[in-house]
């Protein structure tokens, strides 16, 4: 019986040297995933580098405003105004020299020359007085001593995570909680939020490019997720997602190449950063 419903042989109307496909299902071989791997990361480099270099206009921008009005204002405003103006300046500073290393590491230089003393506490302390409003509570527990790494993409990493778990939550107020740990192969770094978490059917894609996951997040672009496991791969080491399983917060967890020794004493509390603070979620 044809499909129309005539009888015969239905390769009879079938049009010399043409074949019908074997099959239309799409070719998930492991070459053909590492090669779509591959044109993602390099359409995220591309990414990467066009955005960085667009960001760098409207900062001057921004540093050159502020320097001005600082000026002006030198002997009038007042105290809380002047702490004000010089918060955006350091801002702007750091914005500027992440967006540098960014095109760094675009640019697909040697990253080892980046190599320095990493001391936690106090690069996490920047990013959070960066990246997490006054309306939310950071604690940090620091449990290693300062270790050698490449500075550039770890704070990249860092800054994406805190901006990811401020960003993507649900509420105004929230928490955000930060734990280093080490066991002298290699750091660990879990980022715990209290947020709406990670719907199942999002979290295989989490890391690839442009992905959305929540009715919050529509039409925004996360990149962020994807060049941070891209950098975090290309040191050696390994980022994860670890969801509640339904209720609600998330964390992540970063495991970076280092010699990162447990500090004499690893029985402080979680400490509060720049007016922030809360228990771990």
């Amino acid at each position: 019986m044809r499909l129309d419903g005539r009888t015969g042989d239905a390769s009879a109307d079938a049009k010399p040297g043409l074949t019908e496909p074997a099959s239309t299902a799409p070719d998930r071989s492991p070459e053909r995933r590492e090669l779509e791997l591959r044109e993602t990361i390099a359409r995220l480099e591309d990414f990467a580098y066009v955005a960085s270099h667009e960001l760098k206009s409207p900062l001057r921008g921004i540093r050159n405003l502020a320097e001005r009005v600082h000026k002006e204002l030198k002997n009038t405003a007042s105290p809380e105004a002047s702490r004000d103006l010089d918060r955006i300046l350091v801002r702007v500073e750091r914005t500027e020299r992440i967006i540098d290393e960014l095109l760094t590491h675009a640019r697909g230089r040697d990253a080892s020359a980046d190599v320095a003393w990493i001391h936690p506490q106090r690069l996490l302390a920047d990013l959070i007085e960066l990246e997490a409003p006054g309306s939310f509570d950071v604690s940090l527990e620091i449990l290693i001593e300062p270790f050698l790494a490449a500075r550039a993409p770890l704070e990249i990493v860092l800054r994406n995570l805190i901006s990811n778990a401020v960003k993507h939550h649900d509420r105004d107020r929230g928490r955000v909680a930060i734990k280093v740990s080490g066991d002298g192969s290699y750091c660990h770094i879990e980022v715990s939020d209290d947020g709406p978490g990670i719907p199942s059917e999002f979290r295989k894609r989490l890391f690839e490019p442009s992905e959305t996951v929540s009715g919050s997040e529509r039409g925004e672009s996360r990149i962020g997720l994807a060049l941070s496991k891209r950098l975090v791969e290309s040191n050696g080491g390994k980022i994860e997602l670890v969801s509640s399983g339904g209720r609600r917060g998330s964390t992540f967890h970063v495991w970076w190449p280092g010699s990162c020794e447990q500090a004499v004493s690893d029985d402080r509390a979680p400490e509060r950063v720049d007016g922030h603070g809360a228990k771990p979620p």
